[in-house]
């Protein structure tokens, strides 16, 4: 019997319907569609740089770890280096 590895995922510590991030990246047709909507990260992979994220209406991706910021609220000084600071949606 083969005993194949499964991939690692590191389950999320968030509260599960809190979205803490967004995605930002708008490249292609799909991304742009993806573009600023908030999400929250379900799990992360540890192979590929990848994470599996949900949005606010229940679709699930998988992309680069590099495609989602976090929400400024959610720094514990209310910046996060983005733009100064300042969370333009």
């Amino acid at each position: 019997m083969e005993n194949k590895k499964q991939p690692t995922v590191t389950p999320n510590l968030v509260e599960p319907l809190v979205m803490t991030h967004f995605y930002s990246w708008r490249n292609n047709e799909k991304r742009l569609t993806l573009y600023k909507r908030h999400c929250r990260i379900i799990g992360r992979f540890r192979k590929m740089n990848s994470m599996l994220i949900e949005f606010e209406n229940g679709q699930q991706e998988v992309v680069s770890r590099n495609s989602v910021r976090k929400l400024p609220k959610f720094y514990p000084d209310g910046f996060g280096g983005m733009n100064g600071g300042v969370y333009v949606p």
